[in-house]
């Protein structure tokens, strides 16, 4: 169901409030175990603990989390997944919110190893006109659920790793009931997620020029069709298993990159 275009923008708004605030306290909570547990073994409790304040610290923000459990062994590889609520500037699309995965590793965790926490950033951008039009004009109720919407496009640029040249310009992803308008950002540096058209609202001109992504979703299993300025389909979308530890794949990987900053 639609809303008011001021409603969406005072979700984003909000969501930017209480992922602040909620990341305040996480870091605090992350500070006191490490103090408490100074000299301590750290348990298996302490452990979950852990990660769980670590997927809850984005909030609103926050796409999903993942475990892969370790064979014979109650240690993990954890993902969380989720839209990073700081923003950064740039020259030609303004303020950008980027993907991010992190990676926790319970084993190294234990041993206090440096690498326990690991952050990526995605060359997968948002503005704020993105989710300003997909919270309004798809009935989402927050930052996150537009990032599950998106998500099928991030996991195929990461677990294919899509080299950035072989996007067009301009990519639409057609979906059933919308397109998501993206544009391949400066110096093939990722790509950024604009606008969101809906199908039921668009003119004869739109219709036309994406019917050919429309048709092959009613006749074919997939969710979303690449297509170019011109209406040309550029790919099938394959679907992926929901829930997999995109880090598995970042060697060598386009589309991530090790912020060391922001462990």
């Amino acid at each position: 169901m639609a809303v008011h275009e001021s409603i969406a923008t005072a979700s984003i708004k909000g969501a930017i409030r209480r992922s602040e605030f909620r990341y305040e306290e996480a870091k605090e909570a992350i500070e006191k175990i490490y103090l408490s547990k100074r000299g301590k073994k750290l348990t298996r409790s302490d452990t979950n603990g852990f990660f769980q304040l670590i997927a809850d610290m984005f909030g609103d923000y926050s796409i999903e989390q993942y475990i892969k459990n370790k064979k014979n062994s109650w240690h993990f590889l954890g993902e969380i997944h989720t839209i990073g609520f700081s923003t950064i500037d740039t020259e030609h699309y303004g303020k950008l919110n980027h993907f991010i995965v992190e990676q926790f590793n319970s084993r190294r965790f234990v041993k206090c190893h440096s690498e326990a926490r690991l952050w990526y950033v995605c060359y997968v951008f948002f503005q704020e006109h993105f989710f300003i039009r997909a919270i309004q004009r798809l009935g989402l109720k927050s930052v996150g659920d537009v990032g599950k919407k998106v998500y099928p496009i991030m996991q195929w640029l990461i677990l294919e790793n899509i080299p950035f040249k072989h996007l067009p310009e301009n990519p639409y992803f057609v979906m059933k009931e919308c397109v998501l308008v993206a544009h391949r950002a400066s110096h093939n540096q990722g790509i950024v997620f604009k606008t969101v058209l809906m199908r039921d609202f668009m003119n004869d001109e739109q219709l036309n020029l994406y019917k050919r992504g429309f048709d092959i979703l009613e006749k074919e299993s997939l969710e979303v069709v690449m297509m170019d300025e011109v209406g040309s389909v550029v790919r099938k979308l394959p679907i992926f298993e929901p829930k997999q530890l995109l880090l598995e794949h970042s060697l060598n990987n386009n589309w991530l990159q090790k912020d060391l900053q922001n462990r």
